[in-house]
């Protein structure tokens, strides 16, 4: 239960009925979010991920780059990223580590968007870049 000391109001868990569950101890790890923002040097980076929900801004590439994506002792399956990247021209957007996905080619000027999914050993994609503007 969370108490809203505040407004004093409470938030009760309600947990999923799953006939498999029957008479285990199951560990729910609470649901956090993390903002990265790394910084380029030499057009590579590093984000370590340790929430269940995580948006990595790239800002603006003026080169091609990379970023590497670990996962840690506290990801776990279904933890989610959004990776948000704009371009001055074509840039591209390599993806190493944790994780299996497709470079980002850029258009100049645009930003595009790809969401990731920890599937148990890897961050995969779970579909193509999605140019947002």
């Amino acid at each position: 239960m969370y108490l809203n000391k505040t407004h004093n109001s409470s938030y009760n868990f309600v947990a999923p009925e799953i006939e498999a569950d029957a008479d285990k101890k199951i560990e729910v790890l609470f649901p956090t979010f993390e903002s990265h923002t790394p910084t380029l040097a030499d057009n590579a980076c590093a984000v370590d991920i340790n929430c269940k929900d995580n948006v990595i801004e790239m800002g603006t590439l003026t080169a091609n780059a990379t970023i590497t994506i670990n996962k840690t002792a506290n990801t776990t399956e279904g933890d989610r990223i959004i990776v948000k990247v704009k371009t001055t021209a074509t840039e591209t957007l390599t993806f190493s580590g944790d994780v299996t996905c497709p470079v980002i080619t850029g258009v100049a000027g645009k930003t595009k968007v790809i969401s990731l999914v920890f599937v148990g050993e890897k961050f995969i994609a779970t579909a193509a870049a999605v140019q947002i503007d």
